[in-house]
């Protein structure tokens, strides 16, 4: 099938590569323009346009001349126009309409697209002819919550390591940041920033153990967290779930200030994927 490439292209030679591989490309600015102006390649191109988002596409005032420069080629294909939104994460956003109203003035007679994950849930008038899903083919929302048609594809898990006994008003971790209101009990499992868990995950945030919600509890560290798992029985090799199947990310990501986004790409090669 052919192959929609996003991101930059930088030479002449890369698009006679793409075109003998039957790959199209997004074209973003005048650079691009230029160079695609200057080659006989057939080429198939999605043109893209800057609604507001401001990062990358042509302004929509330009896009009748360069319509008009690229069907000059008879080797240029246009496939597509299409735009990004910026807010879709947050569908009753204002600057959504905004930017869907000027996408949608642009009545060039071509196939358009514009909605990523957000839009593909919320805002079912922005589908067009083709629609981007992104995070949400991993199963995660987009609006910082679970939700309830979408399942996750990876789930992270690691093994507690040691269990160890803490008296009431001992503190675990560095800067010790958690202080025991009881005697209790912790397990040690073997994940850490250095893994691509995410060292500002809070106290409480929930590791799933044997079905069961646990707390976090001090600094994550390096290549370690500790979790209080009071009465629970847990055993040494025990699997402990960090997100996934069972405890969604969106929560994990709520925890740590940041978003699932985020977390997902961190992981670091010290990661086994299966």
């Amino acid at each position: 099938k052919p192959i929609l490439l996003l991101s930059n292209f930088d030479t002449i030679d890369d698009l006679s590569f793409y075109q003998k591989n039957k790959i199209q490309v997004v074209l973003h600015n005048q650079q691009q323009l230029q160079k695609i102006k200057s080659i006989d390649t057939p080429l198939k191109i999605w043109l893209k346009v800057d609604t507001g988002m401001h990062r990358l596409g042509f302004s929509p005032e330009n896009i009748t001349k360069i319509l008009a420069d690229l069907k000059s080629k008879k080797n240029i294909e246009i496939i597509t126009i299409m735009s990004h939104f910026a807010c879709s994460d947050e569908p009753n956003h204002p600057f959504n309409q905004k930017q869907h109203a000027i996408f949608d003035s642009l009545s060039h007679n071509y196939q358009k697209s514009i909605a990523n994950s957000g839009a593909i849930l919320a805002l079912p008038k922005t589908h067009y002819n083709f629609v981007r899903p992104g995070i949400m083919l991993y199963g995660i929302s987009p609006f910082g919550k679970k939700h309830p048609e979408l399942n996750p594809v990876m789930t992270l898990t690691a093994n507690v390591i040691e269990i160890k006994k803490i008296a009431k008003n001992e503190t675990v971790g560095y800067s010790q940041t958690w202080t025991a209101p009881k005697d209790t009990n912790i397990a040690i499992i073997d994940i850490g920033y250095g893994d691509g868990y995410p060292r500002h995950a809070k106290n409480n945030t929930p590791v799933l153990i044997n079905k069961v919600r646990c707390p976090l509890v001090g600094r994550v560290s390096m290549d370690l967290i500790c979790v209080e798992i009071d009465d629970l029985i847990v055993n040494i090799g025990d699997e402990a779930t960090l997100w996934g199947e069972g405890l969604p990310i969106e929560e994990i990501a709520h925890h740590s200030e940041t978003i699932a986004y985020e977390l997902t790409c961190q992981l670091t090669n010290r990661v086994k994927f299966i």
